[in-house]
C-alpha cells in the first residue's frame, strides 16, 4: 500500500497479541514479555552485527575500522540533526494517538513527508560540504567522495526511521524486532560482500549498507498496517497540526542527539589525533561492544518502555511503578551479562576481532563498569520524555555531555586510551547524581529501595571484577564469571517470585518465526 495513507488504529487484541496490554497497570511479566520479544531480536542482530564486525577487523584491521567509525560518526550525526528528533517524538504521537485512526493518518503523513524532504536536504547539503567536513574529519580531503555518499545513507536512515517509529509507537514490538533482525541480515551480507571484493575502496558501500537494509526491512514489515477503507486523506491542517505537536518535543531530542553525535565525533577526533587512527579503531571495537550487549536491555526500554509511559503520564502511581519495574529488571536481565564481558574483556575483543585490538581491554572495562550506571540514566531520561519535560531532559543531556568531552580532553593526553573510559565513567556518575538527585524532586519519580540495592550490588559487583584485572586476567575472569553465575542464579529466582518465568519461555518460542513474511493488507 502507499506508505502515506492513513492507517487504522491498533486494535486491543492486535496489540496483546504482542502482550503488550494497553490499558492494566504495568507489571513484571508484561514488562518481560517485551524484553523477550525485542530483546531476542536484539541478540540475533547483536551476533549478527559481532560477525559483521569480526569479517571487518579480518578484512581491513584496526585502522579501517576506525576509518568506518569516523564515516559513521558523520552519517549519524547529519542524520540527527536533519531528523529533527521527529522519529523519536512520534512514538509519543503515535501511543498517544491509538484509538482515534483519523490523528494516526495526519501524524503517519506529517512524518514520512518531514523525512523524506529532509533527507533528500541531506542528501544534498553533504554533497557540498563533502570536502570541508573530510577535512574536518580526517585531516584531508582525500576522504570526501565517501563523506558524500554516506548522504545516501542519511536518507535512507531518516525514511527508515519514520517506519520504525509506526511500529514502535503501535507497539507492535513483534514486527519491529523483525524489521531489525531482517536489515542487520541484509546489511551484514551484502556489507561485507562489497569489502571482501572493494576491500579499503568498499569502506562507503559498507558504511551506508546497514540504513539501506533497514529502510527496506521496514517497508515491508509495515505493509501489514491496514489503510481506513473509504477515508479521506487527512486535510492539510491537520497534517500541520500533528507536526508541530510532534516538532515541539522533536526539537529538544535532536539538539540531544546532535550533542551526543558531535561528542562522539570529537572522542573520535582526540583519540586519532593524540594516538593515531589505530586507537580511534580499538574505541570502536570496545564501545560496539559496550553498546551491543546492553542493548539487548536497552533496546527493550526504547522499543515498549517509552510509549508505555506516555501512556500513563497523567497516572502518577502508575508512572512511579513503571519506572522502578523496568529499572529493576533491567539490572536483573543485564547483570549476568555484564559481569561476564567484564571479566573475559580480553578474550571478547580477540574473539569478535582479532589480537590486534587486545590492547583496549582495560577501555572495555572501563566502558562496562559505567554501563552499570547508564540502566539508571536511560530510565530516568524516558521518564522525562513520556511527561513532557523536555527542558529537563536537556539539560541532563547536554551537562552530561560537556563533562564526557571535558574528561577526554584532559584525560587522553595524559594517560592516553584508558582515559576515554574513565571519561565515560565521570560522564555517567555526573547524569545519574543530576538525573534521580536534581531532576527527581522536580517530576515525581523516585527510586525505589528494591531496585536502588540491586543497582548497587551489581556496581560493586562490576568495580571488583575490574580491580581483580590488575592482578591478572585470569583472575579477573575468574571473579567476573562468579559473580555472573551467582547474578544470574538471583534473577532467576527473582522472576520466580514474580510469577514472570512462564511468559519468557512462551515468548521465545516465538522467536523461531522472527523473520516470517506478514500479513498482506486485506
Amino acid at each position: 500500500m502507499s506508505t502515506e495513507q492513513p492507517v487504522a488504529a491498533a486494535a486491543p487484541s492486535q496489540i496483546e497479541e504482542e502482550g503488550q496490554p494497553l490499558s492494566d497497570e504495568p507489571t513484571y511479566r508484561s514488562i518481560l514479555r517485551a524484553t523477550s520479544i525485542v530483546g531476542g531480536g536484539s541478540l540475533i542482530t547483536i551476533l549478527v552485527g559481532l560477525a559483521r564486525a569480526k569479517g571487518v577487523a579480518l578484512l581491513i584491521g584496526p585502522a579501517g575500522l576506525g576509518i568506518i567509525g569516523l564515516l559513521t560518526s558523520v552519517m549519524t550525526t547529519a542524520t540527527t540533526v536533519l531528523g529533527l528528533g521527529l522519529a523519536s517524538s512520534s512514538v509519543r504521537s503515535v501511543a498517544a494517538a491509538v484509538g482515534d485512526p483519523a490523528a494516526l493518518g495526519a501524524i503517519r503523513r506529517a512524518l514520512w513527508r518531514s523525512n523524506v524532504l529532509l533527507g533528500l536536504v541531506g542528501l544534498a547539503a553533504l554533497s557540498l560540504l563533502s570536502v570541508p567536513i573530510a577535512r574536518y574529519v580526517f585531516g584531508s580531503g582525500a576522504r570526501a567522495a565517501d563523506v558524500a555518499w554516506v548522504s545516501v545513507g542519511v536518507l535512507a536512515a531518516l525514511v527508515a526511521g519514520a517506519q520504525m517509529a509506526l511500529l514502535q509507537g503501535l507497539r507492535r514490538t513483534g514486527d519491529l524486532a523483525r524489521a531489525s533482525v531482517t536489515g542487520a541480515v541484509v546489511a551484514a551480507a551484502a556489507g561485507l560482500t562489497l569489502l571482501a571484493i572493494f576491500r579499503s575502496d568498499g569502506i562507503r558501500w559498507f558504511v551506508i549498507s546497514t540504513p539501506v537494509a533497514t529502510m527496506g526491512a521496514a517497508f515491508w514489515f509495515t505493509r501489514s498496517l491496514r489503510p481506513v477503507r473509504g477515508a479521506a486523506a487527512p486535510p492539510g491542517a491537520a497534517v500541520w497540526s500533528q507536526w508541530r505537536a510532534m516538532i515541539s518535543l522533536g526539537w529538544v531530542l535532536m539538539v540531544a542527539g546532535v550533542a551526543g553525535g558531535v561528542v562522539d565525533l570529537f572522542v573520535r577526533s582526540v583519540l586519532a589525533r593524540h594516538l593515531g587512527v589505530d586507537a580511534a579503531g580499538q574505541y570502536q571495537a570496545a564501545s560496539a561492544i559496550s553498546i551491543q550487549y546492553l542493548g539487548l536491555i536497552l533496546g527493550a526500554m526504547a522499543a515498549d518502555y517509552y510509549p508505555r509511559l506516555a501512556q500513563v503520564a497523567d497516572r502518577p502511581e502508575a508512572f512511579r511503578a513503571a519506572v522502578n519495574e523496568q529499572l529493576e529488571v533491567a539490572v536483573l536481565l543485564a547483570g549476568p551479562l555484564l559481569l561476564a564481558v567484564l571479566g573475559l574483556a580480553p578474550w571478547v575483543l580477540t574473539a569478535l576481532y582479532s589480537s590486534d585490538f587486545r590492547a583496549g581491554d582495560d577501555l572495555l572495562r572501563g566502558l562496562v563498569v559505567a554501563d552499570v550506571l547508564k540502566m539508571a540514566t536511560w530510565t530516568i531520561g524516558f521518564a522525562l520524555l513520556a511527561r513532557g519535560r523536555s527542558a529537563a531532559f536537556l539539560a541532563l543531556e547536554l551537562t552530561g555531555q560537556a563533562v564526557f568531552a571535558g574528561a577526554t580532553h584532559l584525560l587522553v593526553p595524559r594517560v592516553g586510551l584508558v582515559g576515554v573510559g574513565a571519561a565515560f565513567c565521570l560522564y555517567l556518575v555526573w547524569s545519574v547524581a543530576i538525573g534521580w538527585g536534581g531532576v527527581r524532586p522536580w517530576h515525581g519519580v523516585s527510586m525505589h529501595r528494591r531496585p536502588a540495592f540491586y543497582l548497587a550490588a551489581l556496581l560493586g559487583a562490576a568495580i571488583l571484577t575490574a580491580g581483580a584485572s590488575q592482578v591478572s586476567d585470569g583472575a579477573s575472569a575468574a571473579v567476573g564469571l562468579a559473580l555472573s553465575a551467582l547474578a544470574a542464579s538471583f534473577a532467576i529466582h527473582r522472576f520466580r517470585e514474580m510469577d514472570a518465568m512462564p511468559s519468557v519461555a512462551g515468548r521465545l518460542s516465538r522467536l523461531l518465526s522472527m523473520v516470517r513474511r506478514p500479513p498482506r493488507p486485506e
